[in-house]
């Protein structure tokens, strides 16, 4: 979603979230959404499954495009909390949108991982944080003889190589399975399953649920027909009438793409999940280019230049994950960041940098001290 990107002379008038939003001719508009009317407040805390949380708000700001706020609790309490509005908030040509995240793991998941046959991730809850969980992969799905079955158990016991294998359309779980072929015996068999079809996200948790029969959502037939032109419109309309809006969405994205030209779009959206969306829709606003330009062009010490680059980037992304990692998901972040493989070694650096800094809650000294100086130029 990530409004942000899009959008400047951001702010927040009571519960009403205002911006100059640019349409497709690139043209900007002043476009205004009462934020009261699809956020609520649970027991102190931001939800989307609620409204009128500004009943129970005070100290409402805004910082780029997170919402801060003092939230009453049941006890009567305050807490204070914050929520980035690019989860929930769209640039719709100009026009500021609400849309509730779906349950898709490429919409509402991010930083997967297999450790054997568990499936580890950050998946957001209601409240717009990032929880970590995980599901073991061997009590939903079988080895049917060389290929994945879903809806049964036990694939583990007679696999080799098992990967997982991430990408901005799909979530493959691969593996070589063992098969029987008469009449040459015993074999392995390359077999794969995307995750996506049959794994959602629900409550800030994995949750396997059956969608790949063929007149299903994922199905065969259904996936058939949705490439087909003109017809995967109906397509889209069978699954909006069974309450499936994002696979409405892509029905009608890929058969828009075989008739016409948009799929990219959507592909594009997707990349990321929703924590690279919130990370790239700041890095790539109007701001972060003027610090760029404007500050980090004058200084002249380029050991200097690249410490403070190293610190801006390194701070925004730590107060970024800051505000959307829940409790207990920090570390898993940090542990998966560690194991990624970065192929610039200054990234490598920020990389190790923010982890160690998002496990013990604590911004690295050098970042504070490399902003200090540039302060005094």
């Amino acid at each position: 979603m990530s409004f942000q990107n899009t959008s400047r002379n951001i702010a927040i008038s009571s519960s009403f979230l205002n911006a100059e939003c640019r349409d497709w001719d690139k043209n900007f508009k002043q476009s205004s959404i009462d934020l009261n009317k699809y956020i609520g407040n649970s027991d102190g805390t931001f939800t989307l499954t609620e409204a009128g949380f500004a009943q129970t708000a005070s100290s409402l700001s805004l910082r780029g495009a997170v919402l801060f706020a003092s939230l009453k609790t049941r006890s009567g309490s305050l807490n204070n909390v914050s929520f980035d509005l690019n989860l929930c908030i769209a640039n719709m040509n100009g026009k500021l949108e609400f849309q509730k995240p779906t349950e898709s793991l490429l919409n509402t998941g991010a930083c997967y991982s297999l450790s054997g046959s568990l499936l580890k991730g950050l998946c957001m809850g209601y409240d717009g944080r990032h929880y970590f969980s995980q599901i073991d992969l061997d009590n939903f799905y079988a080895n049917n003889n060389g290929s994945f079955k879903s809806g049964d158990n036990h694939f583990y016991n007679s696999s080799r190589n098992v990967s997982l294998h991430a990408s901005s359309s799909a979530l493959t779980l691969k593996a070589e399975l063992k098969a029987n072929h008469w009449p040459t015996g015993d074999a392995w068999d390359a077999a794969e399953t995307d995750l996506v079809t049959c794994i959602v996200i629900r409550g800030g948790k994995f949750i396997f649920e059956k969608h790949d029969g063929p007149f299903d959502r994922e199905g065969a037939f259904t996936k058939f027909f949705e490439r087909v032109p003109f017809v995967g419109f109906v397509v889209a309309g069978i699954h909006a009438l069974a309450g499936n809006e994002e696979h409405a969405t892509r029905a009608l994205a890929l058969c828009a793409n075989s008739s016409i030209v948009c799929g990219g779009i959507v592909i594009g959206a997707l990349l990321g999940g929703p924590l690279g969306g919130a990370i790239g829709a700041g890095l790539a606003t109007p701001l972060g280019i003027l610090v760029e330009t404007q500050i980090a062009g004058k200084i002249k010490d380029p050991q200097l230049q690249a410490q403070f680059e190293e610190a801006t980037l390194g701070r925004y992304m730590y107060e970024t994950l800051r505000n959307v990692l829940a409790a207990g998901a920090a570390g898993y972040f940090a542990e998966f960041l560690g194991a990624q493989v970065v192929g610039e070694e200054a990234l490598k650096q920020v990389a190790a940098k923010l982890a160690d800094a998002l496990k013990h809650s604590k911004i690295p000294e050098e970042w504070i001290a490399a902003e200090e100086k540039v302060k005094r130029l």
